[in-house]
């Protein structure tokens, strides 16, 4: 019996390390894409009568880095945006953050369209003073979800939020777009056109 429970007892501990592995980003220790979706869903899900804004920030020039600088630089400028980011929400700026990808961080907040973006123009800030030869834009786009919409899985917000991000990459100074739908259907148009 007491070697059952032991089993049982490491079989538990395994299964816990294995699910914080799958939700672990290993360069910055923050959560992954998947970690990211789940909390954020956990929070919505607690939160029904909360608006939330989702951003997915990317940096424009980000391969650059690593192009001229290094791996190592590259990966050190994640983990400081990843510490920037967990200091951000240790002050209740923020709810929660992860990597999704390479250079794109994914962050939710409170919906209050103009924190979101004090909170992105202060990451920006914080890029540039970066000491590198290269001006790191960030670009952000935010979906913000609430009562109002339809409910959404988190996942497609991820979508819609990076969908935003991308349309703004190559447009110097701007930093931040909110989606809306006129977005989504002038994407699906072009697609249309191309295909």
């Amino acid at each position: 019996v007491i070697m059952q429970r032991v089993r049982n007892t490491i079989k538990l501990r395994e299964t816990s390390e294995m699910a914080n592995a799958m939700e672990t980003d290993r360069l910055t220790k923050g959560f992954n894409k998947v970690g990211f979706v789940q909390r954020a869903t956990d929070i919505i899900v607690q939160n029904p009568d909360e608006a939330f804004d989702l951003v997915s920030t990317d940096i424009e020039s980000f391969k650059l880095v690593n192009e001229l600088h290094g791996m190592e630089v590259g990966d050190q400028l994640l983990r400081d945006i990843a510490h920037w980011l967990s200091e951000a929400a240790e002050h209740d700026e923020i709810y929660l953050f992860g990597r999704s990808s390479a250079d794109v961080f994914l962050i939710l907040l409170r919906h209050d369209i103009e924190h979101t973006k004090k909170i992105v123009l202060a990451l920006s800030a914080y890029l540039k003073t970066y000491s590198l030869d290269i001006s790191l834009e960030l670009k952000a786009g935010c979906y913000t979800t609430g009562s109002e919409k339809p409910d959404k899985s988190v996942d497609l917000m991820c979508d819609r939020a990076d969908m935003t991000t991308k349309s703004i990459k190559g447009h110097y100074g701007e930093h931040f777009a909110a989606y809306d739908d006129s977005l989504r259907i002038s994407l699906l148009k072009e697609q249309d056109i191309t295909s």
